[in-house]
């Protein structure tokens, strides 16, 4: 069998999807098919692309719907022979189905499904059920992603499978801060990862705690924008692949996301011996279940407080943390991600 994995991701660290994919590809050879990569242009630029040097990949310019794009991809499937067509994140998932009407496609829909609004239900109507009513199945990546692909494109054209965590970048920490000092958040772009929030929340009365953010450009213009001065509880870090070191010096986590496909994030620093205070969207609720999980209000400061209140008051344990770590391993691998995509490929 042979497939194209169409992936509109040039983020500059490799992180999970990589892993996940790169494994993907190793399950696939090993039953004589073959998996060939279709990347952004900048992808070029990325280091971690040296990981795929043994592999056949394309380069496209990334202008999803355009003619242009779905011409050059007609193109590569017709010249690799594909048989199943593999989309990660949006954009060329539906420029490939234009390109290859009688190829079957596998969309993976890596963020939350928005139906709240007529216009909402309209667009995901005339992709799923119009673009995508033939030879079309799509993957979410979380229950509540899954749940409403189902609504949207029919029972039987959608399922879930929960993103796969590369937890051998992750180290394990053998002592549980007793007091609780340092809260890390991730802050990609400030309102959609609930940053303005976290600051709204340690402006009015979070007190003895430092918050730390992982931040690119966004944040730290918003931070500039906000306040004349950096304020005492608040510090900054570079974005970075080595994800461990953010993990191992921190006490708490924060995902205080209005919005998210599959937090990864949170199962890493759960699977870290991390307790975390998670905002209560569609997208977090498969960490509920998990020990030193506290859940607040999302977009709400006073509830944020109270969670972190009550996440210092509350001790992580050691039995705690393996009871976590045993659920992430067997729910959230990297194998067991990549048995179920391929069950969804027909591989």
């Amino acid at each position: 069998m042979n497939i194209a994995l169409l992936a509109s991701y040039a983020a500059p660290y490799p992180g999970n999807f990589i892993s996940s994919v790169r494994l993907l590809n190793e399950k696939v050879k090993a039953k004589g098919g073959k998996i060939v990569f279709v990347f952004p242009q900048e992808v070029k630029e990325r280091g971690w692309i040296s990981q795929f040097k043994d592999e056949k990949v394309y380069f496209l310019p990334y202008a999803p719907y355009s003619f242009s794009t779905i011409k050059a991809l007609r193109k590569i499937f017709k010249d690799e022979k594909i048989d199943v067509i593999y989309s990660h994140f949006s954009g060329w998932d539906i420029s490939s189905r234009i390109a290859a009407p009688f190829t079957r496609n596998v969309w993976h829909c890596r963020m939350n499904v928005r139906t709240e609004t007529v216009l909402k239900k309209l667009k995901y109507f005339i992709k799923y059920r119009i673009i995508g009513a033939n030879r079309t199945f799509s993957i979410g990546v979380s229950p509540a992603v899954g749940k409403k692909l189902t609504a949207v494109a029919g029972r039987k054209k959608a399922c879930t499978i929960c993103d796969g965590i590369d937890f051998s970048r992750l180290h394990i920490r053998e002592n549980y801060a007793e007091e609780k000092k340092r809260v890390l958040i991730l802050g990609w772009q400030p309102q959609v990862k609930g940053f303005d929030t976290a600051c709204d929340a340690f402006e009015s009365g979070v007190n003895g705690l430092t918050l730390s953010v992982s931040c690119q450009q966004a944040t730290k213009d918003y931070i500039a924008a906000r306040f004349k001065e950096t304020p005492p509880w608040l510090e900054t870090i570079e974005p970075t692949d080595n994800v461990a070191s953010l993990y191992d010096n921190t006490d708490i986590f924060l995902s205080a996301s209005i919005t998210e496909g599959f937090a990864a994030a949170i199962a890493e620093a759960l699977y870290s011996g991390l307790p975390c205070v998670i905002s209560d969207i569609e997208g977090t609720d498969w960490a509920w279940e998990m020990k030193n999980v506290f859940v607040f209000k999302t977009g709400d400061a006073n509830s944020l407080a109270a969670a972190l209140k009550k996440c210092r008051e509350t001790a992580m344990t050691f039995e705690n943390a393996e009871y976590n770590r045993k659920i992430l391993l067997e729910k959230y691998s990297l194998d067991s991600w990549a048995e179920k995509v391929m069950n969804v490929l027909g591989i």
